[in-house]
């Protein structure tokens, strides 16, 4: 019986090869190039727009789910950029509201 637990697992004795398996190729990509394209114009129409938000825009478009986590190397595959309109910037960007008027007010 130990022989044959041995010859199951020992490739060398199957084979007579010492070499390596090849790689068997990984996960297929969640997203296809069609896909990756519609993901670089949601991100131009709002470059501010968090990955959550990102994610619930592809599926609304496509029908595709994906987490946060796969949008965030998403972005950085077609290195693309955002940026984070943060509380500060949407507080001068208001119509007619500067912080420096708020200060003097």
């Amino acid at each position: 019986m130990t022989s044959c637990i041995f010859y199951n697992f020992c490739p060398v004795l199957r084979t007579g090869l010492v070499n390596p398996k090849p790689h068997g190729g990984g996960a297929k990509p969640k997203l296809n190039s069609s896909q990756l394209g519609v993901v670089a114009q949601l991100n131009e129409q709002k470059n501010d727009a968090t990955l959550e938000e990102l994610v619930i825009q592809l599926e609304e478009t496509t029908g595709v789910k994906v987490s946060r986590a796969t949008m965030g190397r998403v972005i950085l595959k077609l290195k693309l950029t955002r940026k984070k309109n943060s509380a500060r910037n949407r507080a001068r960007n208001r119509e007619g509201t500067t912080v420096a008027s708020s200060i003097l007010a």
